[in-house]
């Protein structure tokens, strides 16, 4: 669901109405890397020892939402994620006013 609606916001923004010309589209979420994948390569700080930039694909997420609690992270079960997702625990949503 998640993807779907991305994917369908990011076809939103391509509309005329929206973006005048193709300079004007870019997408949702912005991310350069993703945990675990990806690791930044010009990283700016560490999460649970690993490399970590504000580009990083789940920060420029929970920048925009808010970061998970406790209780949503319950479902994960590589203890990698989890120290990667702790070190967001807390982060409120930026104010998009």
């Amino acid at each position: 669901m998640w993807a779907v609606g991305c994917i369908f916001a990011e076809l939103l923004g391509m509309m005329k109405e929206n973006s005048p010309t193709f300079l004007d589209r870019k997408p949702l979420f912005p991310g350069k890397s993703c945990f675990p994948l990806s690791p930044a390569k010009a990283a700016t700080e560490s999460k649970a020892g690993l490399p970590f930039s504000s580009t990083d694909q789940l920060a420029v997420i929970f920048d925009v939402i808010g970061s998970p609690s406790k209780e949503d992270c319950s479902f994960v079960t590589d203890q990698k994620a989890l120290e990667y997702l702790e070190g967001f625990i807390g982060q409120p949503p930026a104010d998009l006013s």
